[in-house]
């Protein structure tokens, strides 16, 4: 008798298991995003303000940069159908000739490390479509290095930190627990960005 409620006990939790994660599955509100973006306000930074590094002769300069991309890990929780709260970490690196009357002395390697805090809001839905903006404030730690290709003691580096920021008026997302999106905006994100989603 004892082993008959228990086992009725347990196909009764097994039944309120699989309603309850049905119900669920219907109503996601966790989300992770991997993407990647080009053109963010790092690469922008990193072109036109670069850090000089105190030790090295002033007239070694930068030459054929290779942006990366930015990549991007962040999470969002659905507070309601069409607003979300979270985070993003973002990582963006791109490295650089140093460049001395003409010949090259050595390299040049930038990092970005972004943190920010998002906010999104879908203004469009129909099916597995939808249509969003977003919106974010962070900081960013930017890094520098030089390596001197013959001379050790030229080798330096140097950081900066300063506040980063993203607007997004236009993301298009395609999919119900999982897909595929594209943004287009301006921030660390990038001008154009976009990547795959999942929900749970």
């Amino acid at each position: 008798m004892k082993v008959m409620k228990k086992q009725i006990s347990l196909v009764v939790m097994l039944c309120l298991l699989f309603v309850s994660t049905d119900l669920y599955g219907q109503k996601k509100k966790h989300k992770v995003e991997v993407c990647i973006g080009i053109w963010s306000t790092s690469d922008m930074l990193s072109t036109f303000s670069d850090i000089i590094i105190s030790s090295l002769p002033t007239k070694i300069k930068m030459e054929d940069g290779n942006s990366f991309g930015s990549i991007h890990l962040d999470y969002r929780y659905n507070l309601t159908d069409r607003f979300a709260l979270g985070g993003l970490m973002a990582f963006d690196y791109a490295n650089a000739k140093g460049v001395f009357d003409g010949n090259e002395t050595g390299k040049f390697y930038k990092r970005h490390y972004t943190l920010a805090v998002e906010a999104e809001y879908a203004y469009l839905r129909s099916g597995k479509f939808t249509m969003y903006a977003l919106g974010g404030l962070g900081g960013t730690l930017y890094t520098l290095k030089y390596k001197d290709r013959k001379d050790s003691r030229l080798n330096d580096s140097a950081t900066d930190p300063y506040a980063a920021f993203q607007v997004t008026p236009v993301g298009l997302r395609y999919g119900k627990n999982a897909g595929g999106f594209l943004e287009f905006g301006f921030g660390y994100r990038g001008i154009v960005n976009a990547g795959m989603f999942m929900k749970f």
